[in-house]
């Protein structure tokens, strides 16, 4: 497994949220699991096409593919108030809206991977989520001949980030975005973030710029 950067994943981070934004509009229900399963069929094709976008790391687990990473990720979301769950569908806050919008320079530079996430959505909006896990389950296993996701064994990793040598469409990302993913989110900056929203009265009255400066895209 190829080891993951800090600035990888805090593009993880923000092609999550891009992602919740755009099936928000259009899942019914989307759970932990339905989310899952979207983000891993979108990165199998990027990593397929040898494109850079998710780097999550996916094992079989008791529902699929499930990467710990991300539920990490939808764990701290929700405890900074950038997420909400409502009878277990998961949406964006208005501050998670504003963090897609004041990043939506990403979307626009990276044509590719966001259309790869949209394909995903739009194919499997209508799914019910036993139809989902069974279009899942019946995948072939990504770098193991003979193994489908179903036959897999537990545990078993199913995907890891493309090797930089094998990447073909990159990420761009200039230097001003570099700086403003991981100040607000890295690790670091989500926790800071979180402490800040402890400490706040009335929340909404203060912005995301507020918090962590002008972001220059």
């Amino acid at each position: 497994m190829v080891s993951v950067t800090p600035l990888e994943s805090a593009i993880d981070r923000f092609l999550l949220l891009y992602s919740i934004s755009k099936a928000s509009e259009c899942v019914e229900n989307l759970g932990d699991t339905k989310l899952q399963k979207f983000i891993f069929l979108s990165e199998w094709e990027m990593i397929d096409k040898h494109e850079r976008g998710f780097c999550y790391y996916y094992l079989k687990y008791e529902k699929g593919p499930y990467s710990f990473d991300l539920a990490n990720d939808i764990k701290i979301f929700l405890k900074t108030d950038i997420l909400r769950k409502q009878q277990w569908d998961i949406s964006l806050t208005k501050f998670g809206k504003r963090i897609v919008q004041d990043f939506s320079g990403l979307v626009d530079q990276n044509p590719r991977a966001v259309s790869i996430i949209q394909g995903i959505i739009d194919k499997y909006a209508g799914y019910s989520l036993q139809e989902l896990l069974d279009v899942v389950y019946s995948l072939p296993h990504p770098y193991v001949r003979g193994y489908t996701i179903r036959t897999a064994s537990l545990k078993m990793p199913l995907l890891y980030k493309l090797p930089e040598e094998k990447v073909v469409v990159p990420f761009t990302v200039n230097k001003e975005e570099v700086e403003d993913l991981l100040v607000s989110l890295s690790k670091n900056g989500l926790k800071h973030w979180q402490a800040v929203r402890e400490d706040m009265r009335k929340p909404e009255y203060l912005t995301y710029k507020e918090v962590f400066g002008s972001v220059r895209i």
